[in-house]
């Protein structure tokens, strides 16, 4: 049986608002350290990530750590009034400054081509092992992985927030992996 979209959301989102910060630090680092030793990051050159809201899988080390390693990291700006993600080049997270939604972007707009990008790591609020996502309900990383059109696509998740099936919408990009804190599930 599958979870309606707005069914799921409520469940992942009540099942992630009663972990602890030590919870959530804890089972972010695990997330991070399989993430950071995946042969996909290994062979990027390119990163886009998302920048996480505290409930979420924190990704300011994996920014950190991308940024140490080499990579050219690249974080998600809105687009006022267009519900657009535009791609902008980051150098270091001193560069980011509260946005849209109270989510810390670039300050300065370094946008990139997103086809340029090897390796997309996306937030979710609940994925299913068939690497169905439901995010925000917003649809502004459906519309930009849609416009780019390639690249591995990897959703960091809390083990409760993956389940055996949730609905999806003709419009959903599916990740290709999603990671956890217990494991990483190719899709």
């Amino acid at each position: 049986m599958s979870k309606s979209k707005e069914a799921a959301r409520l469940s992942a989102k009540a099942s992630r608002s009663v972990m602890t910060a030590e919870e959530r630090a804890a089972k972010s680092a695990a997330i991070l350290g399989r993430l950071l030793g995946s042969e996909e990051y290994r062979k990027c050159r390119r990163v886009m990530v998302y920048v996480s809201k505290p409930e979420e899988v924190d990704t300011l080390g994996f920014i950190t750590a991308a940024l140490r390693d080499g990579k050219e990291v690249v974080v998600p700006k809105v687009e006022k009034g267009t519900a657009a993600l535009i791609p902008c080049l980051i150098g270091s997270l001193s560069e980011l400054s509260k946005g849209e939604f109270s989510v810390l972007e670039p300050k300065e707009a370094m946008s990139v081509d997103g086809k340029s990008i090897d390796l997309f790591v996306i937030p979710g609020i609940a994925f299913d092992e068939k690497g169905n996502r439901i995010g925000y309900g917003r649809g502004y990383w459906d519309r930009f992985l849609a416009s780019v059109g390639k690249g591995h696509i990897v959703g960091l998740a809390f083990e409760n927030q993956v389940f055996r099936e949730v609905d999806k919408s003709s419009h959903d990009v599916p990740v290709s992996a999603i990671v956890t804190e217990k494991r990483v599930i190719l899709c």
